[in-house]
């Protein structure tokens, strides 16, 4: 449209020449010819070097056309190829600035479009930005550091960045600062800047220095990553470092504990069995009787130390049996020595109390756990009771509990620091602790839910901060009583049979072969493995009734020389017994007797051992 417009301008210019060439001669009528177009021989061109526009004819009415006309038509038409000329160069001239001003138009718009690119990158960046001019004092920052520290841009502008640093890392950097003039980099320092509320933002920084002609330092440009993320990650590091340190010393305690129980239980259960052997011949009457049953209750209560030592261990193979909490709670003794002296023990025990089904070292490993919490909630002392009752299917209705049973509450009170509900919710999440680093694992309350639940009962926590904490722990309650059910076996039950019993240690081995000679059998021993394998062979395995044997023993263990035996003989009726706590060790499904054990218990354990291979 615009090149047709043109034309028409120019054809409007040549008819209005020619017009006006016309109008100057009278007589004379101006005609133009079109380049291409048959000219007459009198015809004048109209052109330039560059271009041929066409020609200019006159045409007079008389015959001859006045010679004036003629040299007025030459003149005109060099006039007109000027005209013409000048008018295409304006054209080229107007076209090209229409196409400079759409370049420069397209060229400045990019540009902007880039610009507002690089300021949204530069504003919201995952990184803060700052310049700083030669006095330290804001030049310019981005929405990303300014959103860190909570201000808007324009409040940090014009700023001492040195007011915005905590008070260490402003010492640190106005020693850089003054450095960095010289080097003109700074790389990796980390500094903590100070956030609008007071708290710290720990950032690294790496700045560059802008320089003038001369060299003069005349600015900064500064890029900070914030550190929160990392920190908060190698802090869980240091937490998991520290509890697989913790863990190291608990298993490490473990094995000790382990081994030393091996040792002991075996030093216990000649005690036990020497003490009772002496009562038995005796009697009740003797005036030593007395001081013999006081060696054998000051052995039992060893044992259950030791058994308490392998609980906290975690290395106390679970034994349920039916148990009566109140005698639970009065035989951990040492509660008292954990609290220290400025917490205030006391105990309300219902009497009489039903009975639950569990392990007696995991519930004093419960209300240990729960004492040792508890004791660290009053730093500055207070007081702790523990609790036991009965807990009716109507009561259990009112507490949410399932009432198709009874219950049995254990309960552990304290007037420590208490909890919000925040930390109440997370307590027995596996290593959740509100303690310092190295002050616990976070794994007590964790192994009291286990635990409790494990036992089929429910666990309810009430606690405000400033008021105390109150565990209550419910279990099922069982029909049977604690002393129905663990009786306290005195008379060996007599039995028939040849046992073959294999002990390393020679005192042990000498209790049992006489708890079980009088118990009615005839007894094969050996120390060790190799040598009951010998002793077998030469007397023939199917003149053995049973095999009881130790566990651990050196040259052959218990259940080599079971797996061994078993061989020829796949039933061959197999009695362990073992200092070491952990059944696993076995793992073939034998029959198993912890030591300590007095000869009753041995004799007992034998007897129901081949009563049930007569019975299959």
């Amino acid at each position: 449209m615009a090149d047709l417009a043109r034309l028409r301008d120019r054809r409007l210019i040549l008819q209005r020449f020619v017009e006006a060439l016309g109008d100057a001669q009278a007589g004379v009528r101006a005609r133009f010819v079109e380049p291409g177009a048959p000219v007459p021989a009198d015809a004048v061109p109209v052109a330039t070097p560059e271009h041929d526009f066409g020609h200019l004819v006159l045409e007079a009415e008389s015959a001859r056309l006045p010679a004036q006309a003629q040299a007025e038509l030459r003149s005109s038409a060099c006039m007109l190829a000027v005209v013409l000329e000048n008018r295409l160069r304006a054209e080229r001239l107007e076209s090209e600035n229409a196409r400079l001003d759409a370049a420069v138009s397209e060229r400045t718009g990019a540009l902007a479009r880039t610009a507002a690119e690089l300021q949204d990158l530069y504003d919201h960046a995952p990184c803060g930005y700052h310049s700083l001019g030669a006095d330290g004092t804001v030049l310019r920052v981005n929405e990303t550091e300014a959103r860190w520290l909570g201000y808007a841009r324009e409040e940090l502008v014009g700023r001492p960045m040195a007011e915005l640093l905590s008070p260490a890392s402003r010492e640190l950097f106005t020693r850089s600062f003054a450095g960095f003039k010289d080097t003109g980099t700074l790389q990796d320092r980390e500094l903590e800047l100070v956030r609008r509320d007071g708290t710290l933002l720990p950032v690294v920084v790496n700045a560059t220095a802008v320089r003038d002609a001369s060299g003069r330092v005349v600015m900064s440009r500064s890029t900070l990553l914030d550190l929160t993320e990392r920190r908060r990650v190698e802090a869980q590091l240091e937490e998991a470092t520290e509890r697989a340190r913790q863990a190291q010393k608990l298993e490490a305690v473990g094995r000790l504990a382990g081994s030393i129980a091996h040792d002991f239980n075996n030093l216990l259960t000649i005690i036990l069995g020497g003490s009772n052997f002496l009562q038995r011949s005796m009697g009740p009457a003797d005036p030593r009787w007395a001081d013999l049953q006081d060696v054998r209750e000051a052995a039992e209560r060893a044992a259950v130390l030791t058994r308490q030592l392998l609980t906290f261990s975690r290395r106390q193979a679970a034994q349920p049996t039916v148990v009566d909490l109140n005698r639970v709670v009065e035989n951990l003794g040492m509660v008292r020595r954990l609290i220290g002296e400025d917490v205030e023990l006391s105990t309300r025990l219902t009497r009489p109390l039903g009975s639950v089904w569990a392990d007696v070292g995991q519930l004093e490993q419960v209300i240990v756990n729960l004492v040792v919490n508890a004791r660290d909630a009053m730093p500055d002392g207070g007081r702790l009771l523990l609790e036991t009752a009965d807990v009716c299917r109507a009561e259990a209705r009112r507490l949410a509990l399932p009432a198709e049973h009874d219950w049995v509450l254990l309960a552990v009170h304290d007037t420590g620091t208490g909890m919000d509900e925040a930390t109440k919710g997370r307590i027995f999440e596996p290593f959740f602790t509100t303690k310092e680093a190295g002050q616990g694992t976070g794994l007590g309350l964790a192994t009291v839910y286990g635990i409790v639940r494990g036992a089929g009962g429910e666990v309810r926590v009430e606690s405000r901060p400033g008021e105390g904490s109150h565990f209550r722990l419910y279990l099922p309650r069982v029909e049977a009583s604690a002393a129905e059910a663990t009786p306290a076996a005195t008379e060996l039950p007599r039995g028939t049979g040849t046992v073959l019993l294999v002990e390393d240690e020679p005192a042990l081995r000498e209790l049992a072969v006489k708890s079980l000679t009088q118990a009615g059998y005839t007894v094969l021993e050996a120390r060790d493995g190799q040598r009951a394998l010998s002793l077998a062979a030469a007397v023939g395995l199917d003149a053995l009734h049973a095999l009881v044997t130790d566990v651990v023993m050196p040259n052959m263990g218990g259940a080599v020389l079971t797996r061994a035996l078993r061989a020829a003989r796949p039933r061959l009726p197999v009695l362990y017994m073992s200092g070491y706590p952990d059944r696993d060790l076995v793992g073939d499904g034998t029959a198993f007797l912890p030591k300590p054990f007095t000869p009753a218990m041995l004799a007992t354990a034998v007897y129901e051992l081949l009563e049930r291979e007569r019975r299959q």
